[in-house]
Formats: C-alpha cells, structure tokens, sequence
C-alpha cells in the first residue's frame, strides 16, 4: 500500500522496500521505525517542522509515557547504570526480548512479511541499532589529514576515539571480515554495556580515510583474458613497510656472508649475495657521508683505485668485492685514459679483493688521475668490461635515479596458493597471493601481520594474477620507488626482487611452466630428469637417475634446466603450433616438458576459433614487441630464475609426500 512521504522500490518474497522522501538514498522495510529514527528526524527538520504525535498504534515504546495496550510489544528498557529493567530513566537502552512476539509493522496497516526470510532480521535489527545509536557520522578527512588538529586529537590516532578503534577491529580484515548485519547485532548488543560502538558507514568512512591517509589504493586491471584483477601496490606496501619503527629495526639492507656459520636468514642466502645479476644487485652504500656505487673507479685512503663489484656484510660490517681496473692511454688519443674492468667475475673469484667499505675515500668524480686531470673527464665519462664491446657509462645509472638519495634493497619473497574458501575445500576456489620482506629475520617474518596480501581472485589463474606483480617488480628493479624510510629520516629510493617463489609442487609447476610431477615424463623443475614412459619410471635406472646416484653410489645427477632454455621452448613451440596439428604440439609439449599455460590457451582459442574478440587480440599482440603478452608474465620477471629460485615446499614434497606414501 501507499504510505504518505514513502515510495515503493520494489515487492519481493511478500516483502515491500520503500524509499524515504526526505532521506536521499535511504531504504527501508519498516516505514514506522523510520519515521522515528534519527537521521529521519533531521531530514525531515530541514523540509518541515518535526510533527509532535506519531500514531500510538505504531509508535514504539521509548521508555517514557505508557505503553500502547493494543500492541503486544517485543522491546523493553534497560537501566545501563543498574540493569534493572524495571527501574528506567533517561539513560536507556531498548533491547528486543523473546518473551513476546516481535511485531515491527503495524498488522492493520502493512503487508506481513514472510518469517523464513532472514534477511527481515537484518534489516529490523538493522533499524533498532539506527533507533538506539543514532546515525552514521560523516567522514572527516581533516581530522586525518590536518597536521594540526592530529596534535589535539587523543592517543587513539588516526582513529577519532577508541570506539572506531574497536569497531575497526570487530569488522576485521580479509577473510575474517563479518557482515553488516552481524555487525550490527554485535553493535547493539554491546549497547546494553554502555559501549556505543559506531555505525557502520561510519567504520567504512574511517577506513577510507586511513587508505586516502596511507595513500594506499585498490588497482584495477584487466588480464590478457579479460578477467577483472584487483591488487594493493607492492611499491606502496614496501613504502610503508620501511617507514614503520616496527619493522625496520630487523631489516637487512644488504646480504650477508655468513662464512658457513650460524645460517638462518634470508639475508645470508646464496641468491641475496652471489647470484644477483648486476642491474639487480646492492646498487650503493654509505661511507663518510659520501654514495659509492658498484662499477664506478674508486678510490682508496691507501691511494690504490679499484672497481667494486659486490657489496655485502659480514661480522657486522660493509665489505666491498672489487677488481683491479687497467687504466691506459687510448691507441688513438694518448690524452684519452680507457679504463677496463673484470666485471663478469662470481662472487667467490680469487681475482676479487674484499675491502671493508670503511677504506673508501674518493667517488670516481674526485679522482685526479696525474697529469690528466679528473679520470672521469680523462676517461669520457666510459667504463669497458672486459669481453663487452659495448662500454658502461659513467657514473652508475642509479646514481642518476637515486638523485642524491640513499638506496634500499627490499627483496621479497612471493608466496601463492590456490585455497577455498569453504572447510571442505570444495566450493569457492581462489588464488591468493603474499609475500614476506626477505631482510626480515624468520622469527620475524612469520609474524601475521608481517604476511603482506597482494591479490586475490576466482576467476583469473595465477599466471593472470602474476601479470601485475611482474610489473610492479619490474618498475621497483629498474627504476625505485621513493619511500621516508624511519631510521635515517629522510627520502630513500628503494629497489626490488623476487627472492624466490614459495608455493607447493602444483603451483611451481604452473610458474615454471612445466608440468605437474605426479604424473609426468619431465618430473623435476630443476634438471631434465625424463623418464620414456610412465611405466619406466619405476625403472632401477630411473629411480637411480632421481635420487642422484649410480649402482656404485657415485654422483650421477641429470644436467639441470636452464630458465633461458624453457623461454626458448616455449616460444618454439607457439611458432611450432601455428603450422602443425594439435596433436604434434602436444607431443611437443609432453617431451620437451614445457607448459606455459598462458601460451597453451593461446593455442587452443586459436585452433577452436570460437571466441572472434580473443582471436583478435591474440593477433595483435603476436609481434615482435608485444609478444611476450602471450607467454607466462613470470619469463618476464627481473631477477629471477625459475630453474633455481623456487625452494621445495618440505610439508607436500615430504610429509605429505614421502612420508605419506612410503612409510
């Protein structure tokens, strides 16, 4: 039926929402409880003066006054000070009871509404909690942002008080997030305690601000298959994560060389140290105040000049890996000084010196190299590695980038599984990915709230996910992002790698592009073990070849892979399945043990043609600058290998492994 100052939405189930006139946006089941709430009574103020008498057929018990005979009411008053519900005054709580029948609409007047919808509750709770507590206060970003006013504010900052603080909390976060209607129960509940928690709309403002605070956004892109994907920023999250006085005391900036003893963190990985490529690597460090950068001359307090190579610690301070540059005159300028370099030397060469940092005096632009002046004008600002016909340039390029900053190297460590969000596991099934700050010593990186939450999807694959990760690394890799960092404080560029990737075998496979090794001739993501058939895998050879050893008990392991050589062959074969039948490329695949799965559903909307949109778009990336959009984004990845930085997973390759099945 109509209802004066309302407007029918909609009519479902037997239930009839209606639209307050005088409240833009407001809904509601229950006109009467409306009329009576808060938000209603300002609205409706600023439009016509409040009338003094509501219907006491309809109007619901206050507390004051007597009740209506002809109403069998479900509410009674709570004293908060006493408890009593007898002894009420002004400080009351109307509380729902279960000793009467609830009746929220007036029967005579309003449709009955069916009892086996539970959304009825929702929203009638819902209009209590409006009734005991008021409305949703306004977002004021001010109070967060004003520099001012934060100094007025009490301890419970960037919260307005402790009840945001609490309700914050009891929303929750993730997975462990309630829903508005729980919310709201709980919120009414603890009404009766004399805790007025805020509203709803009020914690989700309060949030928004904190993010808008943070400058912390939700990003949205779309995948290579159309899947909507949204992701929080790693170099946002690395940003705070420098400038919290929580975490920054346990970071390692620079790895460490533990000389074989008292191994238990990241930092002193073999990765971190040796293994980084020279674009990817501890850029620079810190030395009486000046920046000392890896393949720039410099100079010694002993006078010597040397090239540094690798910078990292060990007992507690900065050592330098460095080689001897040859510094001469050019064949055809003897004014002009060429300077060589041994710059593609391991970490653990003998042709490299370890020099504490400490020793350095110079930059390359304060050399005076004799009667030829500044060696960087005499040299022309180039720099030749030995076995490089193309020269590096002078001064290192992140000297450029840094702009007089100190660099930061953060590795992390990606983390991805596939989960339910169901208890059986059934129902639900998404990819999450996170990563952890690879400086952080374990006891703490296995804290929670040190677990960082990237993206999460139900639709998109992890190769999909990945595209977006790939990206932000790869910007952090060659181009920093500018972060306050807490201990030195000041701006500081901070640069990034994936460490490694953590997940169990299934999910190796898929970023390695090879295939699951329960059931493959190419088991190992690592080496090319192969097996002929599936039955020759239970073959002596075969198990002799799998765990490294002859019938003599002698090293026999298979050649590794090499990540290089499965980008290779996954491209082979794309150009290989645009002129061979399915079956082929398939037999391909299987033998050469490379599935990039990206490339494999390239493949098959090319050969099924149904899908006109994707074809296009499969056509148009296919060329020489774009092409490698239609292979795993983790090929792309700066600084990582898949062949060697996807560490085995112990619970599912031993104990749900090994274990399991052969004991």
């Amino acid at each position: 039926m109509n209802i004066p100052g309302f407007i029918i939405v909609a009519r479902q189930h037997g239930r009839t929402t209606y639209a307050c006139e005088a409240c833009p946006g407001r809904t509601t089941l229950n006109p009467v409880e409306h009329l009576q709430s808060r938000t209603h009574l300002i609205n409706a103020s600023l439009v016509q003066p409040i009338p003094e008498t509501f219907n006491q057929d309809t109007q619901m018990y206050s507390g004051t006054g007597s009740e209506p005979e002809d109403t069998a009411l479900a509410f009674e008053t709570i004293d908060i000070s006493s408890g009593n519900p007898e002894n009420s005054d002004n400080d009351v709580v109307i509380v729902p009871t279960r000793t009467t029948e609830l009746s929220i609409f007036n029967p005579n007047q309003f449709q009955e509404v069916e009892f086996e919808d539970e959304g009825d509750w929702d929203d009638s709770i819902f209009e209590a909690v409006n009734l005991v507590q008021g409305t949703a206060l306004e977002r004021d970003v001010s109070l967060l942002n004003d520099g001012v006013n934060r100094n007025t504010l009490t301890h419970w900052y960037p919260y307005q008080n402790r009840e945001a603080l609490i309700g914050t909390l009891m929303q929750g976060y993730m997975r462990c997030s309630i829903s508005r209607s729980m919310y709201s129960q709980m919120r009414l509940i603890l009404s009766i305690t004399g805790l007025e928690l805020p509203h709803w709309n009020t914690i989700r403002n309060t949030s928004e601000s904190i993010r808008m605070l943070l400058n912390f956004h939700v990003l949205e892109n779309e995948s290579i298959w159309n899947h909507k994907c949204f992701s929080l920023s790693i170099p946002q999250i690395l940003e705070q994560e420098i400038s919290n006085p929580y975490v920054h005391p346990h970071l390692d900036f620079y790895p460490e060389d533990p000389n074989g003893q008292n191994i238990f963190k990241l930092s002193q990985s073999k990765k971190w140290c040796e293994e980084l490529g020279p674009n990817e690597r501890v850029q620079m460090v810190v030395s009486n105040d000046k920046h000392f950068y890896i393949f720039e001359p410099t100079q010694l307090k002993s006078g010597k000049v040397v090239v540094p190579v690798y910078f990292y610690k060990m007992n507690n301070e900065i050592y330098a890996k460095c080689t001897k540059p040859f510094i001469s005159p050019t064949s055809h300028d003897a004014k002009v000084l060429k300077i060589e370099f041994e710059g593609a030397l391991e970490f653990t060469s003998d042709r490299l010196q370890a020099i504490k940092v400490s020793e350095f005096k110079n930059i390359y632009s304060e050399i005076i190299w004799g009667n030829f002046g500044k060696l960087a004008e005499a040299c022309k600002s180039l720099i030749w590695e030995i076995g490089n016909e193309i020269p590096l340039t002078l001064p290192n390029k992140w000297r450029f980038m840094s702009r007089g900053r100190v660099i930061r190297h953060m590795p992390i460590n990606l983390y991805c599984d596939d989960t339910s969000g169901n208890i059986s596991k059934q129902f639900n099934k998404h990819v999450s990915f996170y990563f952890t700050l690879s400086g952080l010593p374990p006891n703490v990186a296995n804290q929670e709230f040190n677990c960082h939450f990237v993206t999460t999807s139900n639709q998109a694959s992890v190769l999909e996910l990945a595209d977006k990760i790939t990206d932000d690394m790869n910007d952090l890799a060659t181009g920093g992002h500018v972060a306050y960092d807490y201990e030195l404080g000041q701006d500081v560029l901070i640069m990034s790698v994936v460490l490694c990737f953590q997940g169990d075998s299934p999910m190796h496979a898929e970023v390695t592009c090879t295939h699951m090794p329960n059931a493959s001739l190419n088991s190992c993501r690592m080496c090319k073990l192969k097996a002929a058939s599936i039955e020759d895998r239970r073959s002596l050879q075969y198990i002799q070849h799998f765990i490294g050893r002859d019938t003599q008990g002698h090293v026999c392991r298979p050649s590794p892979r090499t990540w290089k050589e499965t980008k290779t062959t996954a491209k082979y074969l794309w150009r290989l399945s645009k002129t061979e039948p399915k079956t082929v490329v398939d037999r391909m695949i299987t033998d050469l043990g490379v599935k990039d799965n990206i490339n494999k559903q390239a493949m098959d909307i090319m050969r099924e043609g149904n899908d006109q949109q994707l074809i296009e778009k499969i056509r148009s990336l296919d060329n020489e600058d774009d092409q490698d959009q239609l292979f795993s984004p983790i090929m792309r990845l700066k600084g990582f290998d898949g062949c060697k930085d996807t560490p085995v997973e112990i619970l599912h390759v031993f104990l749900l492994g090994v274990v399991k099945y052969l004991t």
